[in-house]
């Protein structure tokens, strides 16, 4: 196409995946060589332009220009093509007019036009002072929060939240006078990305990400995309943001604008969609888009080209099955965090089996970022963040960028922690990875003693990008958090050998698992509804299952008891639902060995289901000590999507509830799981309501995506957010009768839950 072109971007990475197009570049960050020139100045925000930036692109292109006339430039973003004065304009490509793009770039024409077209984020313009604020805050009326915008602004600069409850000292960055935009803030929702190439006689639509925005120090800041999440929404979203691009796209066309162009619009929690504004420029994740269309030997930048040369855009199918995110030093202070996410991730790089990819444009394990700036990006090849069930926006913690504020609250707040550790889990050094015994639910159990108290935490290990966990566990037993010593720290190790087998040949691991002071009594390996189709998407038993006697049990209970001697305290009995017709004969005659031996503790719990009340008497005159019946989910229509077998009616767990109570009296005998992530918060508040009028100790348990299964990819609650939901909870047992708390009772047993 052009012998002589340059590309004039931010980073280098944004054309990576197409080295043939372009003979060199001029970008702010990447890797100094032939033809390629960076900007050697401190590491800077590319959203806030210095005039020493716009001096190393002026003087850079010029230089070019001087040394061959033939050169031609494409930009990243073509408004800047305009500024560097009209030599560097007649060697550039692939721009529109400057009246077009100075009335596309403003976010107030933009919604104003297009709100005539497709529904639009409501925004009134006005001139900044604060009683303009206050009036114009009262035309909507519904809402207390607002957001306040730039009409020109990119990367979140220049957007901040306005909480009339609260000090808005963010919003001191604004001018008196100052021509902002003011929207109702639109809580429960997230932004959706959408791509597109705008010809003479055609257009070009490709795959839209949702947009992974933070507030983060008071702004509303950009941090990376994800292709994958938005193709897990529900199909009527996805055809609403679609046809939204296609009128605006027409749009744009008739008005005479050609090439790349961006849609940014909302997506609210009752899944209408909203335009919010147009980015005339490439993208931030373009870059995911021309992986994804390598295999069809084009890319963006190769469209935007034929877009201007009006030639007819070749029509495609392509899926793009990435996700990235941008890391930013985000430090006030002298902690740097960037730089230990760097090494996280290098750490990672020598492991076979990796899904990302490093881009770090020039940042390496000696680059000093002194101000808030771009260091260096990840591409996925999972998702790293979902929509709620609220439709607030999750993104993994592990992705995230670290606080440096929150160590503080580490060494100081055992409950910060452990929700930390029990959500983000833990990296080991080599020397002990090998040395571990794998606890439940592919995590270990880390002991923290915190003054004169001892902690047991279950934490995931190798899922959930744990493995770029903050949280490392050193070779001398120190757990650290981003480099700095929290706590030293004991992880269990004992558990019972893979070799050790019954005298049937059953392997007594598969039978009996020790967790703290409870043993874990299994009567089969596996699940029979996995068997038969209908098991829980977010447990990880198997479908081939294996079934264990009466004689393999008491073997297996004994060989424990051996091993584990004093520290065995009490039994759970239950794993995977048996339908074995001698599978209550079988718990039975546990039971009774259990308290004819003397040598065994005589307290046992039993997993139950709430389908055969006729059996409490029974169980009751058994002396079985309290009942664990699972509700895991409140809404009955997400239970019967995600638990096929056990998806029954909620109402049915509520009345065995009631008669399991007739036999088990006492707070804390009866208890019911909750899965904390899958239900919306009302509902999870609801149900935790119900058990505890019920007398029914709720026990809040994690969601955590476990690997084979069909939400391994799925993302976990945030810290906060898991907070928030512990001292709810816990009001609301404490409201209901001041001696009700979270359980379960057993303070051991609390080492995998939501509880102290």
């Amino acid at each position: 196409m052009f012998e002589k072109l340059y590309w004039v971007g931010i980073r280098q990475s944004e054309i990576e995946m197409i080295p043939n197009l372009f003979c060199g570049s001029v970008c702010l960050f990447g890797e100094s060589k032939q033809n390629h020139y960076v900007y050697h100045g401190e590491r800077c925000n590319q959203n806030i332009t210095t005039d020493e930036m716009y001096s190393f692109y002026f003087n850079t292109l010029n230089k070019i220009i001087s040394e061959n006339p033939d050169s031609k430039f494409m930009f990243y973003n073509q408004n800047k093509a305009h500024i560097y004065g009209n030599n560097i304009l007649e060697h550039s490509i692939c721009y529109n007019n400057k009246i077009i793009l100075d009335d596309l770039i403003d976010k107030g024409w933009a919604r104003r036009v297009l709100s005539q077209i497709v529904k639009a984020v409501p925004s009134v313009e006005i001139n900044f002072s604060n009683k303009n604020i206050i009036n114009s805050t009262k035309i909507f009326q519904a809402y207390n929060k607002f957001i306040l915008q730039k009409p020109v602004s990119g990367g979140g600069n220049g957007t901040f939240l306005l909480d009339l409850k609260k000090d808005n000292s963010s919003i001191k960055n604004l001018e008196e006078n100052e021509r902002i935009l003011l929207s109702p803030y639109i809580e429960k929702a997230y932004s959706v990305n959408t791509t597109l190439i705008i010809g003479d006689k055609n257009c070009v639509i490709f795959p839209s990400s949702i947009q992974i925005i933070e507030y983060i120090n008071n702004k509303f800041l950009y941090r990376g995309a994800d292709y994958i999440a938005f193709e897990s929404l529900n199909n009527s979203i996805k055809e609403k943001v679609k046809r939204n691009a296609e009128k605006i796209a027409q749009y744009l066309k008739d008005l005479g604008y050609r090439g790349v162009i961006g849609i940014d619009s909302l997506v609210d929690a009752s899944d209408e969609v909203y335009f919010v504004e147009l980015n005339n420029r490439f993208q931030a994740s373009t870059d995911l888009i021309n992986i994804a269309l390598a295999e069809k030997n084009i890319s963006v930048q190769e469209l935007n080209i034929l877009a201007f040369e009006g030639t007819l855009l070749p029509e495609f199918n392509v899926s793009v099955n990435l996700s990235s995110y941008f890391y930013y030093n985000e430090a006030d202070g002298d902690f740097n965090d960037i730089q230990y996410k760097y090494q996280s991730f290098l750490r990672q790089l020598k492991n076979k089996g990796n899904k990302f990819n490093l881009i770090p444009d020039g940042f390496d394990k000696d680059t000093h970022l002194a101000g808030k700036c771009y260091g260096f990006k990840v591409n996925f090849q999972r998702r790293i963040c979902m929509p709620s069930p609220d439709r607030n926006l999750w993104i993994n913690e592990n992705i995230r960028y670290i606080n440096p504020l929150i160590y503080n609250d580490y060494k100081n707040n055992i409950l910060k922690l452990k929700i930390a550790l029990l959500n983000q889990g833990v990296c080991l050094d080599d020397q002990i990875s090998n040395d571990v015994k794998a606890a439940v639910y592919e995590s270990i159990d880390l002991e923290i003693s915190l003054k004169s108290n001892k902690f047991t935490f279950n934490c995931p290990y190798r899922i959930n990008y744990s493995e770029i966990s903050p949280f490392f566990v050193d070779a001398n037993y120190i757990l650290n958090y981003c480099g700095q010593p929290l706590f030293e720290i004991k992880i269990d190790k004992l558990g019972i050998p893979k070799e050790a087998k019954t005298t049937s040949g059953k392997h007594i691991s598969k039978i009996v698992y020790m967790s703290e002071d409870r043993l874990r009594i299994k009567t089969m390996s596996g699940c029979d509804f996995k068997k038969n189709k209908i098991g829980c998407d977010f447990c990880n038993n198997a479908s081939i299952c294996e079934y264990f006697s009466f004689e393999d049990i008491i073997e297996s209970i004994n060989y424990a008891a051996t091993l584990y001697g004093k520290r065995l305290r009490h039994f759970l009995i239950g794993g995977g639902t048996d339908f074995r017709k001698n599978y209550w004969e079988i718990v039975e005659n546990i039971v009774k060995y259990i308290y004819a031996n003397n040598n065994l503790p005589n307290e046992i719990t039993l997993m139950i289901a709430p389908f055969e009340t006729n059996r409490l008497s029974k169980l009751k005159k058994l002396n079985i000590s309290d009942l664990s019946i699972n509700i895991e989910i409140y809404d009955d229509v997400t239970a019967s999507k995600l638990m096929k077998g056990k998806g029954k009616a909620r109402q049915i767990y509520f009345d065995f509830f009631k008669k399991a109570k007739f036999y088990w009296e006492n707070f804390g005998d009866l208890r019911s799981m909750i899965m904390v992530g899958l239900d919306k918060t009302e509902d999870l508040y609801i149900l935790v309501q119900k058990l505890a009028h019920l007398g029914v100790q709720p026990v809040l348990s994690i969601f955590r995506p476990l690997p084979k299964t069909p939400m391994e990819d799925y993302i976990m609650p945030p810290n906060k957010y898991l907070e928030n939901i512990y001292y709810e909870c816990s009001n609301i047992c404490l409201n209901t009768n001041f001696q009700y708390k979270l359980g379960p009772k057993c303070p051991a047993c609390k080492n995998n839950v939501l509880a102290i």
